[in-house]
């Protein structure tokens, strides 16, 4: 039959990049390729737990957050600039606004990560 591309089976999802803030430990971690359908707080459950086999030994750098648990914090999500001018103008605007890949270089605007937070 006919041979088909890599993408053919793949499925219709988005990845994105996210980084966690953690503002009390001073601490930047970043998910890159995190799917739209999994679930906020199973990331988040990720990072405050130690899984020493797949190399996140995180918990001791987390302490207040690790201690609070994943039920008694709060996150809160924020969209760079460049997807707030996609979304109110066009996305060929967007592409041309400030810096790429979330624009994590711009000292003069709000980096769009979530942050997390303990309530």
């Amino acid at each position: 039959g006919k041979k088909g591309n890599r993408f053919d089976d793949a499925p219709s999802t988005i990845s994105w990049r996210v980084e966690w803030h953690f503002a009390l430990c001073e601490r930047v971690f970043v998910d890159r390729g995190l799917l739209e359908t999994e679930v906020v707080a199973d990331a988040l459950r990720r990072l405050l737990e130690n899984d020493v086999l797949q190399g996140r030994a995180t918990r001791h750098l987390l302490l207040p957050y690790a201690r609070a648990g994943v039920d008694g914090l709060e996150v809160f999500l924020q969209q760079c600039p460049r997807a707030e001018v996609a979304l109110s103008a066009s996305p060929a605007t967007a592409c041309s606004t400030g810096p790429a890949h979330g624009d994590s270089g711009s000292d003069e605007e709000d980096d769009g990560a979530p942050a997390v937070a303990p309530p």
